[in-house]
């Protein structure tokens, strides 16, 4: 089917960059209109193939952070705050994002995006981190909602409380990871249609798909399995009510590119009928 082009505000629906695929991308780098690049794979020049970087010059490009740790009491790292604002000076991203969570602890690298105890302090500490970051660069910084299997037994507030504050009180934008928001209604027993109708659709600006697996009746972002149709049913009300700029599908393992394509195609097509109905 051929691709047909959103308004002029949308710039469409991309991948997220991995190099086991990078082949596979360029060569149907036609069926894309962006693509997503890990900030953190990218801080060192050397890091960049040519391969990247010709990638990076022909689509429409925007970074993805996992290493910013918003949510660490500590302040921002200094050294990986520069390296990442000189990434994003250097390859002209139309937006930079990271993650709601926290991922390093003093010293300790934790490995993973761990939720933040969802008080008002820790909203005011990571709302004041994103005005940070935004005024040290001119590009626009969108943060995105987690993945989390367990709460803390002292929350101030839920989680959609939790991140609309952080949103208005650091006038930024929100990367919506619709498979996040699936998975975390299932897994903390919440209806994901009333936490949209409370979330900022305003804000968005990105969404993020993916899939996930069932183990042992907790359900797991694996970024490797395909997109369920509950997934999908989610996306189709988000863009019926909100104007997302890009749509990325994540994929980091079991690389399926009849999938993954398929899957670009029909995020396309939904992007499409929605936007007709609001025209």
């Amino acid at each position: 089917m051929p691709k047909r082009d959103c308004n002029p505000h949308c710039l469409g629906v991309g991948l997220n960059h991995r190099h086991e695929i990078e082949a596979e991308i360029i060569d149907r780098l036609d069926e894309l209109d962006l693509l997503e690049v890990i900030s953190d794979n990218i801080l060192q020049d050397e890091q960049v193939g040519e391969p990247l970087r010709r990638l990076m010059r022909d689509k429409p490009l925007v970074l993805h952070g996992v290493s910013t740790s918003l949510g660490t009491a500590a302040p921002l790292d200094p050294d990986h705050l520069a390296a990442t604002l000189q990434a994003v000076q250097r390859w002209q991203p139309l937006w930079f994002s990271d993650h709601i969570a926290f991922s390093r602890v003093g010293e300790l690298d934790v490995g993973h995006l761990m939720p933040v105890r969802r008080s008002v302090a820790n909203q005011q500490r990571i709302a004041a981190k994103i005005r940070q970051i935004q005024q040290a660069s001119a590009t626009p910084f969108l943060v995105e909602n987690i993945t989390y299997y367990f709460e803390h037994g002292d929350e101030e507030m839920d989680e959609l409380s939790f991140v609309n504050g952080i949103l208005q009180q650091a006038d930024c934008g929100l990367l919506l990871d619709v498979n996040n928001l699936h998975i975390n209604a299932q897994n903390h027993r919440f209806d994901p249609y009333e936490y949209l109708a409370g979330l900022d659709l305003g804000r968005v600006v990105e969404l993020h798909l993916a899939g996930g697996f069932v183990r042992d009746e907790l359900m797991i972002d694996s970024h490797g399995h395909r997109i369920v149709e509950p997934v999908w049913e989610l996306l189709r009300h988000v863009c019926e009510r909100a104007q997302p700029r890009a749509i990325i599908i994540e994929r980091d393992i079991n690389f399926d590119l009849a999938d993954i394509f398929d899957s670009v195609a029909r995020a396309r097509e939904i992007l499409l009928q929605t936007e007709a109905l609001a025209a």
